[in-house]
């Protein structure tokens, strides 16, 4: 067997000059042969007030020149060669700036100017860049809701074959990865503090490096132990050829399910990871890229007013412009009058309703209702939808931003001819709407600058995540109230399934949240109730488990507890149970959460105040009817029932003591004649 030669011999080499700007040096002889001035010429420039050429290191005799340097003395030499040497002087003192900038040079007033100008970039990137990773991350839970690895990094390539070829090459070979043109978020999170991370992985999402650099920069492939999910790649019509950075958190955890964890969302989350991602390169195309100053830092956050004017004005320009280009769209902000006045805006002033009444300090009802209850106002027609209607029209929404516990501005989209919440470009109204509440989560951070890294990470998760809570508000946009349709639908198939006889008992029940309204202001919007209304569905699964009773109900389909919400409300029907029994059990429902009985509902670490309504509404021989007619039937009495619970509200400052029964009759009166 022949042994390998050594290619590399052993070889000594002195130490590396310092160089200046990472360019190499040339000698006096060398400027002055590319400069186009003699040497003496060149040392007497040296000595000018206003010329800065050469430089000598400490253990040097004789002056180096760079690249920049040669560059100016060129430049004096086509320009100032026949001028004396002290008018040269004067004009170099007097030019500097331009001189420099028409060199290539990078100075004072040009770093000013780029800061200037991509200030308000990095709250609306680094909240983008949340949302996505958020969910990506999401989709890499485990057992027990612990997830099997967390997101370390991402880069956000170029949409080109070439560089999604080159990566795969470099990271399988081994190779140094060249980020050029890339945007780059990587997790600054110590390694002690990874390793309990759960669901909530805010110290992850709360400490994010984001940079992007259109000269080379690179990436080891020797970076620690981390899995490279590329399957991203295989989607074209992604804005980014995307890498996930995945730090497994046990050994056991499968790789190539880490490789393929980020397609595990679902359809509607993958629909909005791709409404989030268009407008994170809608807003980098339009961020500014001087020559020289090639590197861009979005996670240093932002200061002062104009930085948070230009920081929404970008906001509506890059993520809401694009989707609502027909209507117009404004951001604003609370004054201590409480007037609004308005921050940026967008679109065609004629499309809105606002710019009419502002003036005048009118505020329409969708303004003053958000004000009051801190929840979103929204309306396909303004003008039939609501109480406090006076004389506005058209179709709007409009979202309350949310400042330490305050509603401090709002967000508004409207159009006063049409309604503009609709279906286009395979995006369902849904799908828009999902993606405004994240819009409107990045706008309020604007205004409300002084909260934590680890709240917004909180917040951006909160904010897309329950899908009911889209439905909810689209049934207030479209009727102007709660819809029970798709309940009432289900409890027709229910009944059928059974099938019920003319002679049953049918009850419908629905739980309430008292004052979810309030609570919702008190506590930054509605993800608190979305969360009362998760949990209290899971303690009345476990009540049913835990009696035998309910359990065989359950079995026997005479109780049928349904797993979506319809708003803030809990629903379930029943069947030939005895009255006595189902109130006992509702009864136990009621009493959930009191604090009284040492059953304490905390969120986020602080004990809330939450109290549940019940009532029943109970319909004597629905199975005589025919589909339809029972469909409507139910639907008018359930409405009456929580019409009822809510009249209640208005009147008292207490919840219901009791159970609230409801017989579904309309009380008539004969008339004597």
């Amino acid at each position: 067997m022949v042994q390998e030669k050594n290619l590399i011999k052993s070889i000594r080499a002195e130490d590396l000059p310092e160089f200046d700007e990472n360019e190499f040096c040339v000698s006096i002889t060398k400027a002055a042969e590319l400069s186009g001035f003699s040497e003496s010429q060149i040392r007497y420039l040296e000595s000018l007030p206003g010329a800065n050429v050469g430089k000598r290191g400490p253990k040097e005799r004789n002056r180096v020149y760079t690249k920049q340097d040669v560059k100016l003395l060129w430049w004096i030499a086509q320009k100032l060669g026949d001028l004396r040497p002290s008018e040269i002087a004067d004009y170099l003192g007097q030019h500097q700036e331009e001189i420099l900038n028409e060199l290539g040079r990078i100075t004072l007033k040009q770093v000013v100017e780029h800061e200037q100008t991509s200030s308000g970039y990095d709250i609306l990137v680094s909240r983008l860049v949340a949302l996505i990773l958020s969910m990506w991350q999401e989709a890499a839970l485990g057992r027990g809701k612990k997830a099997d690895a967390v997101i370390m990094g991402v880069i956000f390539g170029p949409q080109d074959e070439a560089w999604k070829s080159s990566f795969l090459q470099n990271s399988t070979g081994g190779r140094p990865i060249d980020l050029a043109g890339s945007l780059v978020v990587w997790s600054s999170v110590v390694e002690e503090e990874r390793k309990d991370l759960y669901v909530d992985p805010d110290t992850i999402f709360g400490n994010l490096s984001i940079i992007l650099s259109h000269q080379s920069w690179y990436l080891p492939t020797s970076t620690k132990k981390l899995v490279f999910d590329t399957s991203h790649f295989s989607d074209p019509g992604e804005p980014f050829s995307t890498v996930i950075l995945w730090e497994p958190l046990e050994k056991h955890t499968a790789v190539n399910q880490l490789r393929i964890s980020a397609q595990n969302v679902n359809e509607l989350k993958k629909k909005l990871t791709g409404m989030l991602m268009q407008s994170l390169s809608n807003v980098l195309q339009g961020a500014s890229r001087p020559t020289h100053l090639s590197t861009s830092v979005f996670s240093r956050g932002i200061l002062g007013r104009q930085s948070v004017s230009q920081g929404l004005s970008l906001l509506l320009e890059t993520c809401i412009k694009p989707y609502f280009s027909d209507s117009y769209s404004y951001i604003g902000q609370f004054v201590p009058t409480g007037q609004l006045m308005i921050l940026e805006s967008r679109g065609n002033v004629e499309m809105g309703y606002l710019p009419q009444v502002l003036a005048s300090q009118e505020l329409p009802w969708w303004i003053r209702y958000i004000i009051k209850s801190a929840s979103l106002a929204l309306a396909r027609d303004a003008a039939a939808t609501h109480l406090l209607h006076k004389r506005e029209y058209g179709s709007v929404v409009c979202f309350p931003l949310i400042a330490l516990d305050n509603v401090v501005g709002v967000m508004g989209i409207e159009n006063v001819r049409f309604d503009f919440l609709v279906e286009r470009d395979g995006l369902t109204d849904a799908d828009l709407l999902r993606y405004l509440i994240c819009i409107a989560e990045i706008a309020a951070e604007y205004i409300n600058l002084t909260e934590a890294s680890a709240q917004k990470a909180e917040r951006s998760k909160l904010a897309y995540a329950s899908e009911e809570t889209v439905s909810w508000w689209l049934d207030v946009y479209h009727t102007g109230g709660l819809n029970y349709t798709r309940f009432t639908e289900r409890v027709c198939d229910w009944m059928e399934e059974l099938p019920i006889t003319p002679d049953d008992d049918v009850n419908v029940v629905v739980i309430d949240i008292f004052r979810e309204s309030d609570l919702a202001s008190e506590y930054q919007g509605f993800e608190l109730v979305i969360d009362i209304v998760r949990r209290t569905r899971e303690r009345i699964v476990e009540l049913i488990q835990n009696d035998p009773i309910a359990k065989e109900l359950e079995a026997n389909k005479q109780l049928m507890l349904f797993d979506t919400s319809v708003g803030e409300h809990l629903l379930f029907a029943t069947v030939n149970i005895p009255k006595d029994y189902l109130l006992i059990f509702l009864e136990k429902i009621r009493r959930l959460w009191q604090k009284e009985a040492g059953d304490i509902f905390r969120w986020k670490r602080i004990e809330i105040d939450v109290a549940l309504q019940v009532g029943i509404c109970r319909f004597d021989g629905l199975g005589r009817y025919k589909r339809e007619m029972a469909f409507q039937i139910m639907n008018y009495h359930l409405r009456e029932l929580v019409n009822q619970i809510y009249e209640r509200d208005k009147v008292s400052e207490h919840p219901l003591n009791n159970v609230i029964e409801y017989d579904a009759i309309v009380r008539t009166e004969k008339v004597q004649k």
